[in-house]
């Protein structure tokens, strides 16, 4: 369907980004693009269909993306709640109390979400720091 090929289009854009913003140097990110653009590229074009059927697919994904990313990196404590918010001030609003976070308008279940983004997290960091690629 065509919500199922977008919300495809998100996570490979906030895997992109994720590996991004945890490579340690521009080396590795330059090694990591040469390994893996092909299969990201193969990917996307698997849900073009989404992105001729709206122009803005492209953009829209990029900013979901990017949520999710920031989302990420606040869970597992590179940037502050607050930075998140001011981030995101028009998209989500979070809270976190008792090490739970409260998501609104983020459109997903919070505890389910903090526990992804904490899983992603720890899973993306103990593979770069064993020096394994994505």
């Amino acid at each position: 369907s065509q919500a199922y090929a977008f919300e495809e289009l998100v996570a490979e854009m906030t895997s992109c980004l994720a590996a991004s913003r945890l490579m340690p140097s521009d080396a590795d990110m330059d090694s990591y693009i040469q390994e893996h653009s092909k299969n990201h590229l193969a990917y996307v074009k698997g849900w073009s269909t989404i992105i001729k059927n709206n122009p803005n697919a492209i953009e829209d994904a990029l900013k979901q993306a990017t949520l999710a990313t920031d989302f990420m990196d606040m869970a597992a404590n590179v940037i502050s709640v607050d930075r998140f918010n001011e981030l995101h001030k028009s998209e989500a609003c979070v809270h976190k109390e008792d090490g739970i976070f409260s998501v609104e308008n983020f459109g997903l279940n919070p505890i389910n979400t903090t526990t992804l983004a904490i899983d992603i997290s720890e899973e993306l960091t103990q593979t770069l720091s064993k020096g394994r690629s994505l």
